[in-house]
């Protein structure tokens, strides 16, 4: 009896074949990722190259016009972050953080993301007097990224 009903054992055969689907379907997925962090062990600190590989399906050229686009535009939305630090404007500190978070998320950088989250709830919930220190951590790891996608974008994809 499972769960206080009759069951007949054909029913328990379904579900230990569904657990073990689910299991093997574990195991790939964590053989994947495994497979993928092996791959840059240093740049997958920083940014994941083989996630963003699958995401720009394997197409180098688009990958790199990506990140030649995004590093002609991240001065100015790292500017306007800055600028709404310094006037302590909250939604625009929210929009900004907001908004760069979007583009960065393509390079599936945990680090970054995570900074430019907690900048933008900051300023959602105007709690701007405690942005600073986020800023400047948020920097650093975002030079820490730079760095490492102009190794691996001009030694080669």
């Amino acid at each position: 009896m499972i769960f206080g009903r009759k069951s007949s054992p054909l029913s328990h055969i379904a579900e230990v074949t569904l657990d073990i689907g689910v299991l093997n379907r574990m195991k790939e997925t964590k053989r994947a990722q495994a497979t993928d962090s092996e791959a840059s062990l240093v740049a997958i600190a920083i940014f994941d190259l083989q996630a963003m590989k699958r995401h720009f399906r394997d197409n180098d050229q688009i990958l790199r016009g990506f990140v030649d686009s995004y590093m002609l535009h991240v001065p100015t939305m790292i500017n306007d972050i800055k600028t709404a630090l310094d006037t302590s404007n909250s939604k625009d500190l929210q929009r900004s953080a907001l908004k760069l978070r979007g583009i960065t998320a393509k390079f599936f950088a945990q680090k970054v993301q995570s900074r430019l989250q907690t900048l933008e709830s900051l300023g959602k919930t105007n709690q701007i007097e405690n942005a600073a220190e986020s800023f400047d951590l948020f920097k650093e790891d975002l030079e820490e990224l730079h760095s490492e996608l102009e190794k691996t974008f001009l030694k080669g994809v």
